[in-house]
């Protein structure tokens, strides 16, 4: 995939993962249509600023067979989803 304004210069390293099969009630398990497992490559930026801008923008890919995530721990995760449903958070967005 060639991504616009992203020199592989821009790119400290990347690398595919595989994915352990999981239970269907695994939320972070990314399947296709067809039950298979899609590949999934790591990225590490050399600047930060151009990671935040790629994962801004990662709305353009929505409905593609592309997506754009941060790469984040399960308690972080936890962390987040329960923000989210804060209503005390919310009402200061």
């Amino acid at each position: 995939m060639h991504c616009s304004g992203i020199d592989p210069e821009n790119i400290d390293i990347a690398h595919p993962v595989e994915r352990k099969a999981s239970s269907a009630s695994d939320g972070d398990q990314q399947r296709s249509r067809n039950g298979v497992t899609e590949p999934v490559v790591l990225v590490h930026f050399h600047s930060r600023v151009l990671r935040d801008s790629v994962i801004q923008k990662r709305k353009i890919l929505k409905g593609s067979k592309y997506a754009v995530s941060k790469d984040l721990s399960a308690l972080n995760v936890q962390a987040i989803n329960r923000l989210n449903r804060n209503d005390q958070v919310r009402r200061l967005l």
